[in-house]
């Protein structure tokens, strides 16, 4: 049945609802509450938009205004990118912000002064209350810098797993591949000199079920300036970063972790989220993930070698999403990143069998 997710603000706080009347629904908001304000609909089906209310609303369950179980303290503009993102809009631009920087703005430099009293008070409650400004900087960051959404406002709920940070094959070195590339494939994890105090931000991937997989587009490492003052420093970073596929942009003045005195290193994907997106939903991996359970019962014959391959096909962070054979799993993945050879590999059966499944 199609319906409608829509969005409210009474200039104030925000609302989100579903219908399957829309015209009739406005109609009633605009009789009892002139101020109350459409920002944004969306026509979609009704379970559909269940799915996405429900997750707002535990997103955004700590900022419910006053007494009320429908309005949040929240910018309707920020709910309106959630949205968008839980409904897998698309992202319209490959160029980022961080391409050409952006400068601090006003509401951000108001927040870095309240950490910095936080983090210099004596008082221990004072304190405590310090990380949940800082989450509050990492969202508005998120939104100037177009990075996605923040690990601490994921949909835990809905969430089957997180993919992090990892190499961006299509943007690495050719035709030679560094040894620092293989191990991070290898070891399915990517890290960076002088790494400290780490934000992660992520995309989206729905799945059939309606539940998601979180996809580590970005992260932010903000160590202190003393320990990345030296000349060639942040160059040898940005050199590493170019080689997992990455691109390292800096931002110090929108540091947040302690202001003034760390850093702000910004790391991006070089593939546009749009194309990974794109790419995420008719792939072998993801249907992997919506039926693994079910694939673990399939009649093949080694079954430990079955549930190793579907184990692997989920979590590899960086297992390819554009193959459509096992011939191009091995050219493009295997054999260039893992060193493995077809005729030496133990799972060769089972990943054939597998993919055969998928194609049929």
């Amino acid at each position: 049945m199609t319906g409608y997710i829509y969005i409210l603000t009474d200039g104030i706080n925000t609302k989100i609802g579903i219908t399957v009347d829309f015209d009739k629904r406005m109609s009633s908001y605009n009789t009892h509450n002139a101020n109350i304000q459409l920002v944004r609909s969306y026509p979609c089906d009704i379970e559909e938009a269940r799915k996405v209310e429900t997750a707002i609303k535990a997103i955004f369950k700590e900022n419910l205004s006053s007494k009320s179980k429908e309005w949040f303290s929240v910018a309707p503009d920020t709910v309106d990118r959630y949205v968008s993102t839980l409904l897998e809009k698309p992202v319209k631009n490959t160029v980022l912000p961080s391409g050409h920087g952006v400068r601090l703005t006003s509401a951000a430099d108001e927040l870095q002064q309240i950490i910095l009293r936080q983090l210099e008070s004596k008082n221990i409650e004072e304190r405590r209350k310090q990380y949940a400004t800082k989450e509050t900087m990492a969202e508005h960051f998120a939104n100037c810098f177009s990075l996605g959404i923040p690990e601490h406002k994921l949909p835990d709920a809905l969430i089957v797993f997180k993919d992090s940070e990892s190499v961006d094959k299509d943007y690495c070195k050719s035709p030679k591949i560094s040894r620092s590339v293989k191990s991070a494939v290898q070891d399915n994890y990517i890290s960076f000199p002088k790494d400290d105090h780490i934000w992660q931000f992520f995309h989206l991937v729905r799945l059939a079920t309606g539940h998601f997989i979180a996809i580590c587009t970005a992260r932010v490492s903000m160590p202190y300036l003393e320990a990345i003052k030296e000349k060639d420093t942040i160059q040898e970073i940005a050199d590493l970063a170019n080689d997992f596929g990455w691109t390292c942009t800096v931002h110090h003045d929108w540091s947040w972790h302690y202001p003034e005195k760390t850093g702000l290193l910004l790391f991006q994907s070089k593939t546009p989220v749009a194309i990974i997106l794109r790419r995420w939903e008719n792939s072998f991996r993801k249907w992997v993930i919506e039926r693994k359970e079910l694939l673990k019962f399939e009649p093949f014959e080694d079954k430990r070698c079955l549930e190793k391959a579907i184990g692997d096909t989920t979590f590899d962070n960086t297992f390819p999403l554009d193959i459509n054979s096992y011939e191009e799993l091995c050219s493009k993945y295997f054999e260039p990143f893992l060193s493995i050879e077809e005729d030496d590999f133990f799972l060769k059966d089972a990943y054939k069998f597998l993919i055969g499944k998928w194609k049929e």
